[in-house]
């Protein structure tokens, strides 16, 4: 979880009503939406707010819980 202030929060984790996807959650300061990310097996280990600007960063992997996943790097602006 992290956040750029009490009106823009965030939150990562695996999507509950899609299995072995992840899911962004925001928080506007008023009610929560979903980004579900489209590549399978994915998941987020973490996210964070860069201060000063309004860039989202998140680490994790794309795969099957295996040797064979890839890591990855996201930005969302």
């Amino acid at each position: 979880m992290t956040a750029f202030g009490k009106d823009d929060v965030w939150a990562s984790g695996t999507d509950p009503l899609h299995p072995g996807k992840a899911i962004l959650l925001h928080c506007d300061g008023t009610s929560w939406t979903r980004e579900t990310i489209s590549a399978g097996g994915t998941g987020y280990a973490a996210i964070a707010a860069i201060p000063g600007t309004s860039d989202l960063w998140g680490v994790g992997s794309v795969g099957e819980e295996t040797d064979s996943e890839q890591p990855f790097i996201v930005r969302r602006r």
